[in-house]
């Protein structure tokens, strides 16, 4: 382990997918892990199957003017976000005044970031809807002046959904609490825009620009206190790797999953930062991953869903979180990943083990 010695297995891919007409930016799942939804560069998002020996596209989600850039599913309702600056769940509502970059929601609410250097928090019930305008549906905005300086390019809560988690195009991540909008912590020492993150427990998880993703103390509830001046934390791990910007980030098993705009999907031993395993098969950028019932789901600007089943690479001892272990509090969005200047792919399909 961690002699970066790489055995190729000749495993390939379970299916490869090819209904959608442009990339897919971002992906979600059911609670039940019974549906999947991706979103995509066509402005459609298409709903899938994935309770049978084969995965099935039953039904796709038009209405858009622009690509969708997020994606969240939470009871039976897909909630998209997009480049033409709304939310939709069914109806429309203009919430910001530039390109959605994130959405999740936590069941009382949706929370949503933008390139207009905001976070803000929504009412997600039908009925609170009708009782209020478009504009009074925004509860909560976590302006610019109260923490980044740019783009706010994804977000995450912990397990209470009392403290939120941002990261931005400013290189900080932030955290906040989300009943005053006063913020707790500042997360120093990444060196490109923070794209992605995933928060378990006491630890945060991000990925940036520069391919490289790093590990931080969230703070346990006892010491996380709201305070005049939030305070300065700096990285407890770095895990490199990947030659492009880290797109998406996953839990499972004791091993943290990566997808980047290198065209790979990695492995790594989320204690030790070792490398377990590289994925092989998209021909450009991964730009969303998500694991439900032991198969791994990465959508590409390539066009294609590819479906890889998980070896025991993983600590089957390792305490799950809910979901799919990370939590899913994100929405696995990419971020900017159009294209990858990274051409060593080979063309294979494959996964290597890492020994």
């Amino acid at each position: 382990m961690g002699s970066g010695i790489t055995k190729e297995l000749g495993k390939l891919p379970l299916e490869t997918l090819c209904d959608h007409d442009g990339g897919i930016n971002c992906i979600g799942a059911s609670d039940d892990e019974s549906l999947l939804v991706t979103g995509s560069e066509d402005k459609t998002a298409r709903v899938w199957a994935i309770g049978g020996k084969e995965t099935e596209c039953i039904g796709i989600i038009k209405g858009h003017t622009s690509y969708i850039t997020c994606v969240t599913v939470h009871d039976t309702f897909a909630i998209t976000g997009s480049a033409d600056n709304t939310l939709r769940k069914w109806d429309i509502i203009d919430c910001h005044e530039s390109r959605i970059t994130r959405v999740l929601c936590t069941g009382e609410y949706l929370v949503s970031t933008s390139q207009d250097h905001t976070a803000r928090a929504w009412y997600f019930d039908e009925d609170d809807l009708e009782e209020h305008t478009s504009k009074s549906v925004c509860i909560k905005i976590f302006e610019k002046f109260e923490g980044h300086t740019e783009c706010v390019s994804c977000m995450a809560t912990d397990v209470t959904g009392k403290v939120l988690y941002t990261g931005g195009a400013d290189k900080t991540l932030r955290s906040w609490d989300v009943a005053t909008a006063v913020c707790y912590r500042v997360f120093k020492g990444h060196l490109g825009q923070i794209v992605c993150m995933v928060v378990l427990k006491q630890l945060v998880y991000s990925g940036d620009g520069v391919g490289e993703v790093k590990c931080w103390d969230a703070g346990s509830p006892e010491t996380v206190t709201i305070k005049t001046k939030a305070t300065e934390v700096g990285p407890m791990t770095t895990f490199y790797g990947h030659k492009n910007t880290v797109n998406a980030i996953k839990f499972h098993r004791g091993l943290l999953y990566t997808a980047s705009s290198d065209n790979y999907i990695r492995a790594f031993d989320a204690k030790t930062s070792e490398p377990r395993a590289i994925y092989e098969g998209h021909k450009i950028g991964v730009n969303c991953i998500i694991i439900c019932a032991s198969k791994l789901y990465s959508g590409s600007t390539d066009t294609t869903l590819i479906v890889w089943g998980l070896s025991k690479l993983g600590n089957e001892n390792e305490e799950e979180a809910s979901d799919d272990d990370d939590g899913d509090n994100d929405s696995s969005s990419s971020g900017d990943s159009s294209s990858s200047d990274d051409s060593s792919s080979s063309g294979k399909k494959g996964v290597k083990h890492i020994v």
